[in-house]
């Protein structure tokens, strides 16, 4: 996934679309993936991460959202591989803005997501 395919994606994003995904779709996306896309939202909203880490969070986080992307959604099993993928390698750009705080307050948000 490149820069540019992300801002493809970006105009995908937003919060409330990223929740109606989340919660419709757990099960199928998956916890580790989850997790990972709700630390990237949590270090989204941060002041001090660069504009460009930014970016490529609402990028990915789009792609996630998208129904329609390269292996589109609906495929059993393999429909959410890609997105991971997307989310995985934005996840490792910006993990020195995760705090031990962002992780336990996600690990919440991720059992509240399963349990409803």
């Amino acid at each position: 996934m490149t820069d540019e395919n992300l801002k493809e994606y970006a105009g995908q994003y937003s919060e409330t679309k990223f929740l109606e995904k989340v919660y419709k779709f757990a099960k199928a996306i998956g916890r580790e993936l989850l997790l990972q896309a709700l630390l990237l939202k949590r270090v989204l909203e941060k002041e001090d991460v660069p504009v460009k880490m930014k970016l490529a969070i609402i990028g990915a986080l789009g792609y996630l959202i998208c129904p329609v992307d390269m292996i589109p959604d609906f495929i059993p099993v393999a429909g959410f591989t890609d997105d991971a993928a997307a989310v995985a390698a934005v996840y490792q750009l910006v993990q020195m803005h995760i705090t031990a705080e962002d992780k336990e307050l996600a690990e919440k948000e991720l059992e509240d997501i399963f349990n409803n």
